[in-house]
């Protein structure tokens, strides 16, 4: 049976989401559990998108196959994989790409003097459809152009998060707009520096955000139905959630001191 399965996983304990011979990725990880469950299962998985070292997912979507029960899939393969969860699926055909998805939501946490209002401001000039040369890594053959549905920004705990929603993006084509955006925000280049970018449509260089700050939240199509995990897979992410917290307050601990 041929499954679309929604996986979650820290970027930061990975190479990226992609087959690199000899490192650890989210392909490899999920291939492992994979055949832990089914060794007859095929090798061959395919992604709606691949993702850098560092950065994380929430709704990155895989497409495999596997002659393991459909009602225990979802739990099976979380508990055999480490920093990763499988959390929904759906059955699909083989006419099934991931990669033609209808649309891809991403979530930035960025770190700024800029004020939300600011960054959501400088990042107005992205929205609709453009050749975006200027704002990705662009690789031979591949069409610049893409599309741009919305963008947001709002102040979150300290933070401003950035919510980018396209069709489809090109590689480091988020991380780049929103370095841009922050630069044009705080100042550090001129107001209109990106709408001149888009506009020309060549190389520039206004900088690539870190990817530890970068979440795939989701990945939509049209037609699937998706089945969620059981709770107890859902209450391997709360876990993580809580040790993070426990870790960020001792860090503030040795901080501030005994205050």
């Amino acid at each position: 049976m041929r499954y679309a399965l929604k996986v979650a996983y820290d970027g930061a304990r990975f190479a990226g989401s992609q087959v690199q011979p000899g490192v650890r990725t989210v392909h490899s990880e999920v291939a492992r559990a994979l055949a832990s469950l089914d060794p007859a299962a095929p090798a061959t998985m395919r992604w709606a998108g691949r993702t850098d070292a560092g950065v994380s997912a929430r709704g990155n979507v895989v497409a495999l196959e596997t002659s393991h029960p459909e009602d225990s899939l979802l739990p099976a393969l979380t508990f055999a994989m480490e920093d990763a969860w499988a959390w929904a699926l759906a059955p699909v055909d083989d006419s099934f790409e991931p990669r033609h998805a209808r649309r891809r939501r991403y979530r930035y946490f960025l770190r700024t003097r800029a004020g939300a209002d600011a960054v959501a401001s400088a990042l107005q000039p992205f929205v609709g459809t453009h050749d975006f040369t200027a704002f990705c890594r662009l690789e031979p053959g591949v069409n610049p152009e893409r599309t741009v549905f919305s963008v947001a920004a709002r102040a979150q705990g300290g933070l401003v998060v950035v919510d980018v929603v396209g069709e489809s993006f090109l590689w480091n084509q988020v991380r780049r707009m929103v370095e841009a955006a922050r630069r044009e925000a705080e100042g550090e280049i001129k107001a209109g520096a990106i709408a001149d970018a888009l506009r020309a449509a060549k190389p520039a260089d206004l900088g690539t955000a870190p990817p530890e700050g970068l979440l795939l939240v989701d990945v939509e199509y049209e037609g699937l139905s998706w089945t969620p995990a059981p709770l107890r897979v859902l209450s391997r992410l709360r876990a993580r959630v809580e040790a993070q917290q426990q870790a960020l307050a001792l860090t503030r601990a040795m901080l501030e001191g005994d205050a």
